[in-house]
C-alpha cells in the first residue's frame, strides 16, 4: 500500500497544467420528428418555419464512484486504476481536482503526511479546513505550499459514502500573485456547488 501511496501522490501533487488548445469541431446528429440533421456545434437548422440552434454545453458531467457534478468543459479528464485504488483527475491551467477511492480503510492524517513529504515538509504549512459541498459538510486539511516563490494550496477532504471504501476529494490550486484563488478554482467550485450529488 505504501508503494501505491507514493506513486499516486507523486502523480497527484506534481501534475503539470494543461493549457487550452484548439479542438476539432464537434459534429452533432439531430433527429426531429424522424427527420435527421447533421450540423456542427453552434449551427442552426430550419424545421417547420422554426429556427433551432444547437450548441453543446459549457459543462460536462462527472459521474463516478458515488459522486456526480458538473464541471467546466475546458478541464481535461483522466482516470487511473491500480489494484485497490482508483483516481479521477480534472486538470486546468491552475486547478487540479482529484477524486481518490481506496478499497481499504486509509488513515486520513497519514495520507496528508504523504502529500507533505512529496511537496517537501519545509515548503508546507498544514491547517484544518471545512467546506460545505452540497449536502455534506466536509472537514479536511489545507496544505499551503510555497515553491520557488510560487504559492499553491492543496485542499483535501474525506467524503462519507455508504460503501466500505475510503473516498478523498482534493483541490490543488495555483494562486494568483496576490494570493487569491485562481479563476479555474472559482468557476469550478461555483458550478460544483450548484450541481453536486452523492449517489452512494
Amino acid at each position: 500500500m505504501t508503494k501505491i501511496f507514493a506513486t499516486l501522490l507523486f502523480l497527484a501533487c506534481l501534475s503539470t497544467s494543461i493549457f487550452a488548445q484548439d479542438k476539432p469541431l464537434i459534429k452533432l446528429n439531430v433527429t426531429i420528428n424522424g427527420k435527421p440533421f447533421t450540423i456542427y456545434d453552434g449551427d442552426s437548422i430550419q424545421y417547420q418555419n422554426t429556427n433551432i440552434v444547437i450548441k453543446t454545453s459549457n459543462y460536462l458531467t462527472f459521474n463516478f464512484e458515488g459522486l456526480r457534478f458538473d464541471y467546466p468543459s475546458y478541464l481535461s479528464f483522466e482516470t487511473t486504476k491500480n489494484e485497490g485504488v482508483s483516481s479521477y483527475t480534472l486538470d486546468g491551467n491552475d486547478l487540479v481536482l482529484s477524486y481518490h477511492i481506496f478499497d481499504a480503510a486509509i488513515d486520513f492524517d497519514m495520507f496528508v503526511g504523504e502529500l507533505v513529504k512529496q511537496f517537501g515538509k519545509k515548503n508546507c504549512k498544514v491547517v484544518e479546513r471545512k467546506i460545505r459541498l452540497g449536502s455534506q459538510e466536509l472537514t479536511g486539511k489545507r496544505i499551503n505550499v510555497e515553491l520557488i516563490g510560487a504559492k499553491l494550496t492543496y485542499d483535501i477532504y474525506p467524503i462519507t459514502m455508504s460503501d466500505s471504501k475510503t473516498h478523498f476529494i482534493s483541490f490543488q490550486d495555483s494562486k494568483n500573485v496576490d494570493g487569491s484563488d485562481s479563476d479555474d478554482l472559482k468557476e469550478t467550485m461555483e458550478i460544483i456547488q450548484k450541481t453536486i450529488e452523492y449517489t452512494k
